[in-house]
């Protein structure tokens, strides 16, 4: 047993790190376009969706174009519009252009193949409406939820054993398939230690509606994970 010592003040960081994608790095090493790696890296995590949005603020600080910061750490300001600068492409639609360009073309022919488009909040009294969110639509055609998890049973038994226990929760496949891979192996299995526990005869805080409770729980604990910590499969 290797036993590792981190300084307190990196607890946060240190959480984050239990949070990743597993792809193959044949193809991750292949892309010509850092914004295609780093765009690989955000979608790959969400590619049993049929589509995905992210705030454009935090997408621009994932794609290294976000606010410029000073030493303090603060956003620096244009003094001429008042708004503040960004470490490149002032505008959104720039900013979506540079990043989506070549991964536009690279992910042509794969499960990652998509559409990109705007999200626009409400029309202000004056000017156009703003740049709210970035929207990913995948192109690719997708594979039923019964497909989707006969071919995660084939690949992992742990899988295999995750699955058979949530189906004894009532748990969908539909929850099964949108949530198991944002949640992860490690958390799912707590859950499911949980639950097992509540479930006991001499139990006093028994789950009286399994399908209901449970099916909840999953949703509520997937869509509590920030997108950009490169979720964990």
């Amino acid at each position: 047993m290797l036993t590792v010592a981190f300084n307190p003040q990196l607890k946060g960081i240190v959480n984050h790190l239990a949070h990743y994608s597993r792809y193959e790095l044949n193809s991750y090493v292949n892309f010509s376009s850092w914004y295609s790696m780093r765009l690989y890296e955000l979608l790959y995590a969400f590619r049993d969706k049929n589509s995905v949005e992210w705030d454009i603020e935090k997408y621009r600080e994932w794609m290294g174009c976000g606010v410029e910061l000073d030493r303090e750490r603060k956003p620096r300001i244009n003094k001429k519009t008042g708004k503040p600068k960004y470490i490149k492409y002032q505008k959104h639609t720039d900013a979506i252009t540079a990043t989506t360009r070549e991964p536009l073309k690279e992910f042509k022919g794969t499960e990652l193949e998509f559409t990109v488009s705007a999200v626009y909040g409400q029309r202000a009294s004056r000017g156009r409406p703003k740049i709210e969110k970035l929207r990913f639509d995948f192109t690719w055609p997708r594979k039923s939820n019964k497909e989707k998890i006969l071919s995660w049973i084939e690949k992992s038994q742990d899988f295999r054993n995750i699955y058979e226990r949530l189906r004894e929760y009532k748990v969908t496949d539909a929850v099964i398939v949108k949530y198991s891979r944002i949640i992860g192996k490690k958390k799912l299995n707590q859950l499911l230690y949980e639950w097992d526990l509540r479930q006991e005869p001499r139990s006093r805080n028994k789950i009286e509606n399994p399908e209901k409770y449970c099916n909840k729980v999953l949703k509520d604990v997937a869509t509590s994970i920030e997108p950009g910590q490169n979720l964990k499969t």
